[in-house]
């Protein structure tokens, strides 16, 4: 579970994530949406321990590894799963271990469902 409370991250005099209380499940596959520049980045940036917060808390159990606005090492030619197993790799975990955490986050017969912008 991570839990933030009370967050502010500030850069050149501007406050650019504010985030009074959040808590997030762990058992539970949680999506950030937001436009650009809304701070989706900065929030898991923060959460993984990579921006430390001006302000707040925040409490994570576990091991983190955000993979999240890493381009440098990405093929294009592979699909975003073949580059999630070989990040993993890069960060000494096994096949079987990266597959392990992957079907505890997402069951394997969901159907993957496109949603348009407008939808959203």
């Amino acid at each position: 579970m991570f839990q933030l409370s009370n967050i502010e991250v500030i850069r050149d005099d501007r406050t650019i994530l504010k985030v009074p209380d959040l808590t997030i499940p762990t058992d539970k596959l949680t999506v950030v949406l937001g436009h650009n520049g809304s701070g989706k980045s900065t929030l898991l940036r923060v959460i993984s321990g990579i921006y430390p917060p001006d302000e707040g808390t925040v409490h994570a159990a576990g091991d983190i590894s955000l993979l999240a606005g890493l381009g440098t090492g990405f093929s294009a030619h592979q699909t975003g799963r073949e580059n999630a197993l070989l990040y993993g790799s890069i960060l000494g975990h096994s096949e079987e271990e990266m597959r392990a955490k992957r079907f505890a986050c997402v069951p394997q017969h969901r159907k993957t469902r496109i949603v348009s912008r407008e939808a959203l």
